[in-house]
Order: structure tokens, then sequence, then C-alpha cells
């Protein structure tokens, strides 16, 4: 599963785990997600 992310490295190192199951499994099967913060 390849994600994309628009947030600072920072929140790259195991969060993005966290956001994708946070923003729901739409995310997760889309594939990849955009996040603007």
């Amino acid at each position: 599963v390849v994600y994309t992310q628009s947030f600072p490295a920072k929140f790259l190192n195991g969060d993005y785990e966290f956001r994708g199951n946070l923003l729901g499994p739409r995310m997760n099967n889309n594939g990849k997600f955009t996040l603007d913060l």
C-alpha cells in the first residue's frame, strides 16, 4: 500500500498508520491519502 502524505516528516513516523485508521477504511481502500495540516 502506497501512502502519499502532505504533512511534515515528523508525522510520518508511524502516525500515518494511526491517521489512516482514524480517517476510516476508505483511505486504506484508496491506497493513498493526502492531508493538509
